[in-house]
């Protein structure tokens, strides 16, 4: 696979291929402005499905970037910074859209997206630092892989259901813990790849270093605060119209939660490339844990004011998908004003007029040209796998 970036970024045509790569790649990852999708399929999705979705299978869309596209210095000017700036609104975007949502596992669909758009950010630095790439999408790696186990433990987490006082207790806690090593508090996995990629910021376009490093700061505390309600949110009883997920069984819970605490540490240390490690000093620390203790108080004013109804909070309602829901109504309304041009509504019922419908069909039937009538007979499969067949017979004969 490395040949094919090789041989890329000597095309004179490598950026509009590298265009199409983040544009297929881009919907897998959820990447801005593809992740409509991501917030619609986790609330219908089983639980276990959900936790492998956003947890692994995203992040083949960061691999596909990654094997298609040329790090060379140089290869692609200009293609960096088009990646950190959708990197940083997918990073802010996803997080204000999330916090005005109420289900679970749409929250934590949006925090994902969230996540994809610094891992974006961070591809962008490994496409302008040249020789030194390796050390960037190692960092990556390690990024992915920590998101994924403990977005993974997220995820399962929402479909456990303890009656017991203490079991309900400990779930509380176990989501916590997953929640900081995504909002990179200190001593987790999380804490080590956001440190590291404030040592990648070298490689951004020149006098970014600087704004880039806040806009990190500033994005763990988005990610605190749009965990922290999903905490908030998840201690809550579930009302007697709502049907509970499917309960899971709790050891893969832990299992994930184990590999949460320890794998990203063991993973860096196995890299080749020299992963920086977040330094125990007192300033390191508080550098760390300032965006969540900030986002701690900052849910703990609106806890405290949502209990005073003069000083209550409403957050506007946004549904999931966010801006495809009004491009869907208009699309709709568009093809119901089409169609009652046609006569193929009521207008004054808005249902659809079967018989006009009918006979328009006929109608088409009866124009159709000899050419549409071959097409038609053409792709029948069995006429489409006799003809294949012909032509690869055709093709062996005269080679």
């Amino acid at each position: 696979m490395d040949t094919i970036a090789t041989a890329l970024g000597e095309m004179d045509n490598r950026g509009t291929i590298l265009l199409l790569a983040l544009i297929g790649f881009g919907v897998k990852a959820g990447a801005v402005p593809l992740y409509f999708w991501l917030p619609l399929a986790h609330p219908v999705a089983p639980t276990p499905a959900s936790a492998v979705l956003s947890g692994s299978m995203i992040k083949a869309g960061l691999i596909g970037w990654l094997h298609f596209s040329p790090l060379q210095a140089d290869a692609l000017p200009g293609w960096p910074t088009a990646c950190i700036l959708l990197g940083l609104v997918a990073a802010f975007g996803a997080v204000a859209v999330g916090l005005a949502q109420r289900d679970l596992k749409t929250i934590l669909a949006y925090s994902s997206i969230s996540q994809m758009g610094v891992m974006t950010l961070i591809f962008g630095l490994a496409l302008g630092a040249g020789a030194e790439s390796g050390t960037v999408v190692a960092v990556l790696a390690l990024y992915a892989l920590n998101h994924g186990l403990a977005k993974g433990a997220l995820f399962l987490g929402t479909a456990l259901h303890p009656k017991a006082e203490g079991a309900r207790i400990g779930l509380l806690a176990g989501l916590t813990v997953a929640a900081l090593a995504i909002a990179g508090a200190p001593f987790t996995g999380g804490a080590r790849t956001k440190y590291a990629a404030k040592t990648m910021l070298d490689h951004a376009p020149q006098g970014w270093e600087g704004p880039l490093l806040t806009l990190l700061a500033a994005s763990a505390f988005g990610t605190a605060l749009l965990l922290g309600r999903f905490l908030w949110l998840s201690t809550r009883p579930l009302s007697q119209a709502s049907k509970p997920p499917p309960s899971v069984g709790a050891f893969p819970w832990i299992l994930l939660l184990a590999a949460v605490l320890t794998l990203p540490h063991w993973a860096a240390g196995l890299t080749a490339a020299s992963i920086p490690a977040a330094p125990l000093s007192a300033g390191a620390l508080a550098e760390a844990a300032w965006p969540i203790l900030l986002a701690a108080l900052v849910l703990a004013t609106a806890a405290i004011a949502s209990q005073r109804r003069w000083l209550r909070l409403h957050l506007p309602k946004i549904p999931p998908g966010d801006l495809i829901v009004p491009i869907e109504h208009l699309i709709r309304r568009t093809a119901l004003a089409h169609w009652w041009r046609l006569g193929l509504i009521y207008p004054e019922r808005g249902a659809i007029n079967f018989e006009a419908r009918v006979d328009r069909l006929l109608a088409l039937d009866h124009s159709r040209s000899a050419t549409d009538r071959a097409e038609s007979w053409l792709v029948q499969w069995r006429v489409a796998g006799a003809g294949f067949i012909l032509i690869l017979f055709l093709l062996v004969l005269f080679l």
